[in-house]
């Protein structure tokens, strides 16, 4: 069977910015191809070419951005995006589309509603939040949708989900010790680490400033950058007494173990990366940015292990550090609870949402059948 994925995809200047939402399709769309399902994925905003995942075909879908009053929703005056979307979407012929994100606004809200009118079995995904937001977010677009993936820690589960409401764990490749061969070569074993997602620059900058200001006997500083020349040069100026250390990203089943084994993270203020870590043990020093504010809508008790700064208060910094540096790790491990497999999950689920639409629509033919045919 045929599914299309819609997803967001960008990237400013050679930098992620946001591609969290195309990369959980992806995860999930690898599934569904190792299941044996043809996937199709429209990445929308995608400048800057990138090779085709594994089992998955990239499809683009016409969208044309407003420049009016109506942007926020993806209308146009002359209803050129709805005509050439309902046409491509007929053409490409999907047995399921599944959209990376709520559909508020933009394409993916003229794709919903064009997958609507075509009467196109349609799965959203989105994250979990708790049971407040997740109810409501089921309640507000189960119009537009036939079931929801919602993903997050056990702990932000909707306790009383619906059947169609599927909630996995985070998209976590948990392979243990994965990243013994890399600390092995950074001579990197028992002391404290702290693992520093390097890639955003505001985060590189604050966590400059931290490696400044910690003494010799500091936890080991691991920096991972796009550009780790660069950052090792900087460092090399910097002169730090705590011992640091820098690498490209690594490989999802390292990264994760590295989260795994460090006693603190340094992450943009992104729902995904917070709660990857945390769910793995780690508590999250989170560097924000401008932006909606998700954190007040998760469970309480959560948010002793998210601290969340601007980084513009070096003290406010230092003392997030430390009190984030000693919490016990019995009390972080109760943010989640089970396995992971999300991929799996969820491509489970959408295999079931297949072949349960695609029975109905045969019954649905027969009966019609059988009525004309009286």
């Amino acid at each position: 069977m045929r599914v299309l994925m819609v997803a967001y995809y960008w990237i400013n200047d050679g930098k992620e910015s946001m591609i969290g939402v195309y990369k959980r399709c992806v995860r999930v769309g690898t599934a569904l191809a190792e299941r044996g399902h043809e996937v199709l994925l429209a990445p929308h905003g995608m400048n800057l070419p990138a090779p085709e995942p594994p089992g998955i075909k990239f499809v683009e879908l016409p969208f044309t951005p407003m420049q009016h009053d109506n942007a926020a929703f993806g209308l146009s005056e002359n209803d050129q995006n709805r005509s050439q979307m309902l046409d491509r979407l007929t053409e490409l012929a999907p047995d399921l589309l599944v959209i990376g994100e709520a559909p508020l606004s933009g394409m993916f809200l003229e794709t919903a509603m064009c997958t609507a009118e075509l009467d196109l079995p349609t799965v959203i995904f989105d994250n979990a939040y708790g049971d407040f937001l997740a109810e409501q977010m089921w309640y507000g677009q189960n119009g537009l949708a036939d079931a929801m993936v919602l993903t997050g820690p056990t702990s932000f589960h909707w306790s009383d989900a619906p059947k169609c409401v599927r909630q996995v764990p985070p998209f976590v490749d948990d392979v243990p010790n994965a990243a013994n061969d890399l600390l092995d070569d950074l001579e990197i074993s028992d002391e404290p680490l702290v693992t520093i997602f390097a890639y955003d620059v505001k985060v590189e900058r604050v966590a400059l400033d931290v490696a400044a200001s910690l003494d010799a006997d500091g936890p080991t500083l691991l920096f991972l950058s796009r550009n780790p020349e660069t950052l090792r040069a900087r460092l090399g100026e910097l002169r730090p007494r705590v011992r640091t250390r820098v690498i490209a990203p690594p490989a999802d089943p390292v990264l994760f173990d590295l989260l795994r084994r460090s006693k603190l993270a340094i992450v943009k203020h992104g729902f995904m990366q917070i709660t990857e870590a945390v769910s793995l043990g780690t508590p999250v020093l989170s560097i924000r940015h401008n932006g909606p504010e998700w954190m007040e809508y998760t469970p309480e008790f959560f948010h002793q292990f998210a601290a969340v700064t601007s980084g513009s208060d070096l003290s406010e910094v230092l003392s997030e550090v430390e009190r984030l540096l000693a919490l016990p790790p019995d009390e972080v491990a109760k943010v989640h609870s089970g396995p992971f497999r999300a991929a799996e999950q969820a491509a489970a689920f959408l295999e079931q949402r297949i072949r349960r639409d695609v029975a109905a629509r045969r019954r649905s033919v027969k009966l019609a059948a059988s009525h004309s045919a009286g």
